[in-house]
């Protein structure tokens, strides 16, 4: 069986289709508050690098940065052999039909929205490595991280989650129709001295196996994984280049770090 999901396609983003980074009014210190409209979400959960949605891609070997208001789309990346990020985003920014096979993924460097869509994030680590597929970090730094028709893929050693959010970033976490396979993690969220997380879950599948565990969640400080949503979380399989959603997962009991 497919997993059916409605293509949407909404205004409030800046998208450019050329393969090239673009740039948006610059604003250093532009609040998470007011956010714009849903990013668009358009096909399926990439299955692979070489799924058929990632066309006409601007191939690259060196990681790019998307400095404040910055967009990028139809970009791929095999590397940096560094193991320095895949891409890095520093507030306001747009990931649009990306894809990448490194040591490491995407990081958030700082405050604003960060939108990512139609992504397929594969951030294998080597030796000493700690990767993830999406890290955030920037102590102080409050904002919104929208993730939407991506796959985040990591290996079981030399990685820490999928998706990494601590240290002191906080905000909203809002994912749907994604998948996470592999990794020590799935998902970990640690809310910090900045704050709460507010948490949104729909349509997201866990392809293990996983050193640990799909989801760790603690509190810190006083401050909590919020929950606002959690629809459709489930463990899944990949039979025949196909995800195959399983047992539904509860909610996590947040625990003391």
């Amino acid at each position: 069986m497919t997993l059916p999901f409605a293509a949407r396609a909404q205004s409030g983003s800046v998208v450019n289709y050329s393969g090239t980074v673009t740039l948006a009014a610059k604003d250093a210190a532009v609040p998470p508050d007011p956010m714009p409209s849903d990013p668009p979400s358009v096909g399926t959960i990439p299955m692979s690098f070489d799924d058929p949605m990632f066309t006409n891609m601007t191939e690259t070997t060196s990681s790019f940065n998307l400095q404040t208001g910055q967009s990028a789309s139809h970009k791929s990346i095999r590397g940096p052999a560094s193991g320095d990020a895949a891409s890095t985003g520093w507030g306001n920014n747009n990931w649009d039909y990306c894809r990448c096979d490194s040591r490491e993924g995407f990081h958030v460097c700082g405050p604003g929205y960060f939108n990512v869509t139609n992504c397929w994030i594969q951030a294998f680590g080597q030796g000493a490595d700690h990767a993830d597929g999406i890290q955030a970090y920037s102590p102080g730094s409050r904002g919104t991280i929208k993730v939407r028709n991506t796959s985040i893929r990591v290996n079981n050693t030399s990685a820490t989650a999928g998706m990494f959010v601590a240290d002191n970033w906080t905000g909203t976490i809002d994912i749907q129709d994604c998948m996470f396979w592999g990794g020590p993690y799935g998902l970990r969220l640690h809310p910090d001295a900045g704050g709460d997380n507010d948490v949104y879950l729909k349509n997201v599948y866990f392809v293990g196996p996983f050193a640990y565990g799909p989801i760790y969640f603690s509190d810190y400080g006083g401050h909590v994984n919020r929950i606002r949503k959690w629809e459709n979380v489930r463990k899944a399989t990949i039979e025949n280049g196909v995800l195959k959603p399983g047992s539904p997962i509860k909610p996590p009991k947040p625990v003391k770090p």
